[in-house]
This record gives structure tokens, C-alpha cells and sequence, in this order.
């Protein structure tokens, strides 16, 4: 019997995978979850799956959070055999499938690793965000150069073969196990080979104490600017909610802030200053696009994917990232960039 293993680090790669599974009929008790950036799933959802891989804490127990180990060789051969080991257990050494979100060598050198067992029969390419829609298979391309590519060449390339392997594009398809592209849009993945399947809709409808008017993305801001900047800019988005009198405010945090309790209480705290009670805090278990979806209502951000997915559904989404745009010139890029694609920014309108 084939296993399927899916890579999930957040909400819309976890919906994906649950659509895909259920659209293909494919058992849950052959489905394993290689959760991944400390995802959790939520309660509702994971008494679906039996099989979940906490990664690397419960591969490695806390001794390695990679594969490899740059030019500690010994550690590298002993985490592929660990690794190669785990997966087994679930596989019985017979067939598998994975499906992943990423394939860069630095953040998932377990792809690699993965893909080159001899019992991998094939993988996917997950969709997991707003990247896939500006990403074709020619740009954003990874590449050696200069002495790092002849020190590999002549000296690693007989142990690091396996690492390197999926380095082409952070999503490579250089390998003839690359079966093809998973994806809620037929705009995802744009220029990608092969089969494209488009999964039917993974979103449910969600049912709150009440009927949110707005809901609005807490996003780590605080990577880019200090705290008086933020205030400002959650003072200027409240001149456009309040011009409704009565209105009720759904907002989320990034899962950054969960990890981060001071910043989670001092954006808190301006929340309630500034929105008071009518501002309602979402928690962390929901899944933000199943609220938008359900209530059909309007989405503040600044640059969350979770706006694609309204936008797909009719629903309008506003990025207020202009607000704030020439403080900070690495968030400025970083806007600049997303933002240059046409595809994408059709989602979004500009305060």
C-alpha cells in the first residue's frame, strides 16, 4: 500500500492537502503529516489524521534541527540513516509519495533527502501562499558559484549529492520523481510542467458568537518598525473602519507572535486602546480564511495571503502597506516585490 506524506506548515497547506486527499479518496490511515515551522493543527481537523511528524524535534529529539550538518560528514550520514529510519517506520519500507511546500535546501533539506529513498515513488508540489502566483519555473532560481560551487564540485559532491539535488528553484522540479503541482487556482505555479491539479473548495463555513463586520490580519510589523510607528498606523486604519458607527472587528496574529509574548501584548494592548471592545480576538486554532469565506466580509492587511483567497471568492481586501511605506527600506523591498506582479495585486486595494 503507497503512503502519502504531506508537508504542512500552515492553514492553507493543511486545508490543500485535506481537499486533495478526500478529492482523490485516499484513506487518512495512509496519510502521514510532516508538520514543519511548528504548526499546530486544529482541533477539529486532527482527529482526522492518526499519523503527525512534529519535524525535526520528533525525527532528531531535539538534537539536530537539520539533516545536514554542513562539513560535519559523520553527523550528516547518521541523520540520513535516522531520518531514512523514521520514514520507514511509517512506510514499512514499501512505497511513498511526498508532498511539499518548499524544496530550498537551506529550510528543507529533508526533501532531498526524501525524494532520493529508493522507495519514493514521486512528489508534489504543495501550494502554500501568495509566492506561488508570482513564481514561474524560470526566475528565483538557486545557484553555486565561484569557489563554494568548486569546493562542492571536487570535494562533496559524492556525500552532498542528495542535498543538492532540489536546489535549482525553490520549487524544483529537477528530478524525474516530480509528478506535478497541487493547487486551489489554475493561476498558481505559473509555467510549471507536468499535471497541475486544482483541488475542489477546501474552505468550510465557520460560525462565530457573532457576525464580524471586518477582520483584519495582526501581522509582525514589529520586524520592520518600533512600536509608535504601528500605533500611528492602526490609528489611520481606524478612520476608514469607524466611519460604520457599529461595527465588530475580528482580528488574528501571525503565528510570529505566539513565540513572542512581549510584542503579542504590547499590539494587544493598541488593539483594545484604539478599537475597544468592538475589536474581538480570533483564536489561534481558527482558520482565518473559513471566517472571511463564511462571513463574506472585508479583510485588512498587509500583504497575508489570506487576500488571495478572499479575492478568488468575490471578497474585497484592503493592504495598508503604503501607509507605512518609506521607513523602512527592506520592507519596502520586500512590498515592492510582491506587489510587482500584477496577478497578485489584482487581490488587493490599496488604502
Amino acid at each position: 500500500m503507497v503512503k502519502h506524506f504531506f508537508n504542512i506548515h500552515s492553514n492553507i497547506t493543511l486545508l490543500i492537502a485535506k481537499q486533495y486527499i478526500e478529492d482523490k479518496g485516499i484513506n487518512t490511515d495512509d496519510c502521514i503529516l510532516f508538520l514543519t515551522r511548528g504548526y499546530k493543527i486544529p482541533q477539529d481537523i486532527s482527529t482526522i489524521f492518526k499519523n503527525t511528524i512534529a519535524y525535526p524535534n520528533d525525527v532528531f529529539k531535539g538534537k539536530s534541527k537539520r539533516v545536514f550538518q554542513d562539513l560535519n560528514i559523520i553527523k550528516g550520514r547518521r541523520n540520513i540513516r535516522i531520518l531514512e529510519d523514521y520514514i520507514n517506520g511509517f512506510t514499512n519500507n514499501g512505497p511513498f509519495i511526498f508532498y511539499y511546500c518548499n524544496t530550498i535546501p537551506k529550510l528543507y533539506d529533508f526533501v532531498s533527502v526524501s525524494v532520493t529513498m529508493k522507495n519514493c515513488i514521486g512528489y508534489y508540489l504543495l501550494e502554500e501562499g501568495s509566492i506561488v502566483y508570482f513564481l514561474d519555473d524560470s526566475k528565483m532560481q538557486i545557484k553555486m558559484r565561484g569557489v563554494k560551487k568548486l569546493i562542492f564540485k571536487v570535494f562533496l559532491q559524492t556525500f552532498l549529492r542528495r542535498y543538492e539535488l532540489l536546489r535549482d528553484n525553490i520549487y524544483s522540479t529537477n528530478s524525474p520523481k516530480y509528478k506535478g503541482c497541487i493547487a486551489i487556482s489554475e493561476y498558481a505555479f505559473p509555467s510549471y510542467p507536468k499535471e497541475k491539479y486544482i483541488v475542489s473548495n477546501p474552505f468550510t463555513n465557520i460560525q462565530l458568537p457573532y457576525s464580524p463586520d471586518y477582520v483584519m490580519s495582526i501581522d509582525p510589523l514589529y520586524l520592520f518598525f518600533d512600536i509608535n510607528v504601528v500605533k500611528k498606523l492602526y490609528q489611520q486604519l481606524a478612520t476608514f473602519i469607524k466611519r460604520k458607527s457599529d461595527f465588530k472587528l475580528a482580528y488574528k496574529f501571525h503565528p510570529a507572535f505566539y513565540d513572542n509574548a512581549d510584542q503579542y501584548t504590547d499590539y494587544k494592548n493598541i488593539i483594545k486602546d484604539i478599537f475597544g471592545d468592538k475589536a474581538i480576538e480570533l483564536d489561534r486554532s481558527i482558520i482565518l480564511e473559513n471566517v472571511i469565506i463564511s462571513y463574506r466580509t472585508t479583510f485588512f492587511t498587509d500583504m497575508s495571503s489570506v487576500a488571495i483567497y478572499a479575492g478568488l471568492y468575490g471578497i474585497k481586501s484592503y493592504s495598508y502597506y503604503k501607509l507605512i511605506y518609506g521607513i523602512n527600506k527592506d520592507y519596502d523591498k520586500k512590498l515592492d516585490f510582491c506587489f510587482s506582479n500584477k496577478r497578485v495585486a489584482s487581490y488587493y486595494n490599496i488604502l
